[in-house]
């Protein structure tokens, strides 16, 4: 399987025509990636992610964000 590279930042719309722009995480975006978690909707989770609890998910990010990109 070939995988394709994207640059960053993209910039695209959504389909209610709101535009979006894709780029790397800074650690400075910590704040508003776990409030964008713990406001999360529906709470149903995939597969366990992100996690129920609040602590679950401050840990899950700091391992996900330390081999991430």
């Amino acid at each position: 399987m070939m995988t394709t590279m994207v640059r960053l930042p993209v910039r695209r719309t959504d389909r209610l025509g709101q535009p979006y722009t894709v780029r790397s995480y800074r650690p400075e975006d910590r704040a508003a990636l776990e409030a964008m978690y713990d406001a999360f909707e529906p709470k149903r989770i995939a597969q366990g992610l992100p996690p129920a609890r609040e602590e679950q998910r401050r840990r899950w990010l700091d391992r996900v964000l330390g081999v991430g990109i």
